[in-house]
């Protein structure tokens, strides 16, 4: 009842804050009426907050952006993202309607809107036909049109529109300040290149965070096979380790339905995707390539962490008896099979974990494991197929006025959007104990974003995953077959960086 209550005293706040906005367009002016009640965009923040449990940081920082008023301008943002799923769309959240997610977009949208007279528009098209992004920006560029103010585009579509000139360079817009703390700065120290930076992400971005790897465990299972170690305090004592996950995911293993094969009606003590094989160059804190000392991209993938990496999880994936790949097996779906207490272990993407909302048993969460305990840092990859950035198309009717808005929105989302995804659409639905927190915090501060997979070079990205998916070749044969291509793409990539200095 007492939720009821809140959320109706919610729904009549918005609905007066919403009234006061209209009436003030009316109007021709953001000056409410003396004699109307001054409710606040901040007040709608503060009561979601307070309606879901979300802990507000205790002083707000606001942007550094100057007094302006677009006088009613269509804000438009092309988006690489599915309109039917809510958290991925970054921009668009039509109505207040009791969501968390779409109501922290939606109050932040309406703060936007109001202070700086604009109205914010999304332009939907599917994610996941690669290269529709870079296509719509291609197009409208070379026709000299400037529809969109912003875009979402994935990692593929981001690298190719950046070395295709589609983008403009963010650092060269002075009211976008990247160093606040509103923006990603794990991306801005793994994306610049020769000072350039041309896509980021950060608290503007729920979509950002679904794409992260991290790994849950099954409580239920750990108790019933006896397993000894706790996963969080291997974790905390800096042990947990591919070698450690495989000796525990070897004790789960069984053939539930004794038919004498390990198919998706069995127990595993792993479950995974394909995209492992790309993601553990990075949970071993390497990447597929780096910047020099000389500003420019060189390879990286093939040392010796990354061929002992490569041993270490393919002794595991390879392994039938213990891991299954869900992603060859049309029928098996792996958020079904975990949450049927089918596995003890899966890895995967936090956009898949979202999913654990209904399941009866208890799970916890946990970082990626590292090579070894030598490693300083555990590392969690942001998925290269599923990762969204923020970008700026290159041709801009106003950048100034592009700047402003999305500052404002970065800025405002850190008080809105950030809180609800992270501290009750991840902590509060989907984790079950404290530890779980503690766990997600170590995951969002080792974020690795390596642009090595998102300009595809060599084609080591889908490289790495064929090697999965074939269960043959060597990571050493898969490298030096693609050297060539190598090379020659790395040669274009800082050629054009170059020329963006001229």
């Amino acid at each position: 009842m007492k939720t009821n209550c809140k959320r109706m005293i919610s729904v009549i706040l918005l609905g007066i804050f919403v009234l006061s906005i209209s009436a003030s367009c009316q109007a021709g002016s953001t000056q409410k009426n003396a004699n109307e009640k001054n409710i606040t965009p901040d007040d709608v923040s503060q009561n979601i907050a307070l309606e879901n449990d979300i802990k507000p940081e205790s002083v707000k920082i606001t942007p550094d952006l100057p007094e302006v008023y677009y006088d009613g301008y269509k804000f438009t943002v092309l988006s690489m993202t599915d309109e039917q799923d809510y958290e991925r769309d970054d921009f668009f959240a039509e109505e207040f309607n009791g969501d968390i997610i779409n109501d922290a977009k939606y109050t932040r949208n309406l703060y936007v809107e109001d202070k700086y007279g604009v109205s914010i528009n999304t332009v939907n098209i599917k994610n996941f036909s690669m290269g529709n992004g870079t296509n719509k920006l291609k197009k409208e560029i070379s026709a000299g049109n400037t529809t969109y103010d912003a875009a979402v585009l994935s990692g593929y579509d981001a690298a190719n529109s950046t070395t295709g000139g589609y983008l403009m360079d963010l650092n060269s817009m002075p009211l976008l300040d990247l160093s606040k703390p509103w923006w990603d700065q794990k991306a801005n120290e793994d994306l610049t290149i020769k000072n350039k930076m041309f896509f980021t992400t950060g608290d503007i971005s729920a979509a950002a965070g679904a794409a992260i790897w991290a790994t849950v465990f099954n409580k239920k299972l750990i108790q019933d096979y006896g397993v000894k170690e706790n996963p969080y305090e291997l974790v905390k004592s800096g042990k947990w380790t591919w070698d450690m996950i495989t000796k525990i995911a070897k004790m789960v293993s069984e053939d539930l339905d004794g038919n004498g094969k390990m198919d998706q009606h069995d127990r595993f003590g792993f479950i995974t995707v394909d995209d492992i094989m790309q993601s553990m160059i990075n949970t071993v804190g390497e990447r597929c390539a780096v910047i020099n000392a000389g500003g420019e991209i060189e390879l990286s993938i093939y040392n010796e962490r990354t061929v002992a990496a490569y041993e270490k999880i393919s002794e595991l994936v390879w392994d039938s008896s213990i891991t299954f790949q869900t992603q060859r097996v049309s029928d098996a779906i792996d958020i079904t099979m975990f949450s049927n207490n089918q596995a003890l272990f899966y890895s995967g993407l936090f956009r898949h974990m979202l999913q654990f909302r209904d399941m009866e048993t208890d799970f916890g969460i946990l970082p990626m494991p590292k090579l070894d305990e030598s490693q300083n840092e555990y590392c969690n990859p942001v998925n290269t197929w599923w990762s969204l950035f923020v970008c700026v198309p290159a041709l801009q009717e106003n950048a100034e006025r592009t700047a402003v808005i999305l500052e404002a929105l970065a800025a405002e989302s850190r008080y809105t959007l950030r809180p609800a995804f992270y501290e009750k659409s991840l902590i509060g639905k989907h984790t079950r104990d404290e530890e779980s927190e503690e766990m997600l915090d170590i995951i969002f501060a080792t974020r690795v974003f390596d642009f090595g997979w998102y300009y595809q070079i060599g084609g080591l990205d889908f490289g790495m995953i064929n090697i999965i998916r074939a269960k043959s070749g060597t990571f050493a044969s898969t490298v030096e077959k693609a050297m060539g291509k190598v090379e020659k793409d790395i040669n274009k990539i800082n050629g054009l960086f170059s020329a963006f200095m001229d």
